[in-house]
């Protein structure tokens, strides 16, 4: 239970105060309003991915499900042009519309900003410290448990509804309500969809199963049939094309490569102006998810390297939040301390996950009952 109050606290705080949106000050409403929401979703995500023997994917998947319900449906903030007018990203909002989708009626900046934030800050860097800290890395709730945690999410979602809905009584359009549940639905199909794994057969060859020779025939040819030199050819230069288990011999690279590469997406395009902005960031974003795919089938991928892909969203909002305003205006004092304060939490944060990853990890090879979060 421990786990699941730690995760409903810091998701909050990782969604909306980490890259500057509010003071210090406000840190503790923030957290009491938006923890039934954000922390509900978190928790949700991560329940149904550990019970459904999902991984990090999956865990992404119904994140980017849960930033388009956020953003479409609850806040509207993706398509209400007056979301951010009395706030100091108003003229944010106003360049966002060189990237308008005629049609849905929404920035496409904005919602790779929006959707991309709720995934990597909202739901995934969360869970990575929680689970980083705990020892439990199955599922932490029963079924009455993870019912109860879907209708606080629920009633905060409403709250939150309630409360853009009374500042212009704005609703989105039935297409625009469509399109995101359609989106939404996409993503957790994909994110549950579970392939089969391929049972390995002793085929015989070709040449065994023609002719007069009987199908069983590989099963005679024994080490007296075959040439002698046949492990003469497994050498140490053949190793990287040996594949076990869809893994390469090839050695996954370090922690902090996978936390640079991850910085990337969140470095990329936000500087520049029009439809070359999300270009380059979708297109950065995905040479980066790939390559953090591949390095996943490698030996030597363990349960520091997804912490260190998630920790980068964290680690790059946390320095970039002294250039970014807070909603509503603050004195240059009250912004600086806010933002020295994030700085001091993110890297404790950091600090004591990477203690307890360490602790546990000495943990696990004394006790075999631990078991290995994907």
């Amino acid at each position: 239970m421990a786990a699941v109050l730690a995760l409903m606290a810091l998701a909050p705080w990782t969604a909306e105060c980490v890259w500057g949106g509010f003071t210090v000050v406000d840190w503790p409403f923030v957290i009491v309003i938006l923890a039934p929401q954000y922390g509900g979703a978190a928790v949700l995500i991560r329940e149904v991915a550990r019970r459904t023997g999902g991984g990090w994917p999956s865990i992404a998947l119904m994140a980017a499900a849960f930033g388009f319900v956020q953003a479409g449906l609850v806040d509207q903030s993706l398509f209400n042009p007056a979301f951010l007018d009395n706030t100091e990203f108003a003229a944010d909002a106003a360049s966002a519309r060189a990237t308008w989708v005629p049609g849905l009626d929404f920035s496409a900046q904005q919602a790779f900003s929006y959707v991309g934030g709720h995934v990597a800050l909202s739901i995934a860097a969360p869970i990575a410290i929680v689970e980083a800290c705990s020892r439990r890395q199955g599922p932490w709730l029963g079924r009455r448990g993870t019912a109860v945690i879907a209708v606080v999410y629920v009633l905060g979602s409403l709250l939150i509804f309630r409360d853009s809905y009374s500042n212009g009584h704005f609703l989105a359009s039935p297409v625009q309500v469509l399109f995101t549940v359609l989106v939404a639905l996409a993503l957790i199909t994909a994110a549950l969809f579970r392939r089969r794994p391929r049972t390995t057969q002793n085929r015989p060859p070709q040449h065994a199963t023609t002719g007069d020779r009987p199908a069983q025939a590989p099963q005679h040819a024994t080490t007296d049939d075959r040439p002698a030199q046949a492990p003469q050819h497994a050498t140490a230069g053949d190793q990287p094309r040996i594949r076990r288990r869809g893994r390469t011999v090839r050695r996954a690279p370090h922690p902090l490569v996978v936390f640079g590469a991850a910085a990337l997406p969140h470095l990329s395009g936000e500087w520049v102006a029009g439809w070359a902005g999300p270009a380059i960031q979708a297109t950065v974003t995905g040479l980066v998810v790939a390559s953090i795919v591949r390095w996943s089938r490698r030996d030597g991928w363990g349960q520091r390297h997804a912490p260190a892909g998630w920790f980068a969203g964290l680690v790059v909002s946390a320095a970039t939040a002294y250039a970014v305003p807070t909603y509503a205006s603050s004195t240059p004092a009250m912004a600086l301390l806010s933002d020295v304060c994030i700085s001091l939490v993110t890297a404790a944060l950091l600090g004591v996950t990477w203690k307890r990853q360490r602790l546990n990890a000495s943990t696990a090879q004394t006790s075999p009952r631990t078991v290995k979060c994907s």
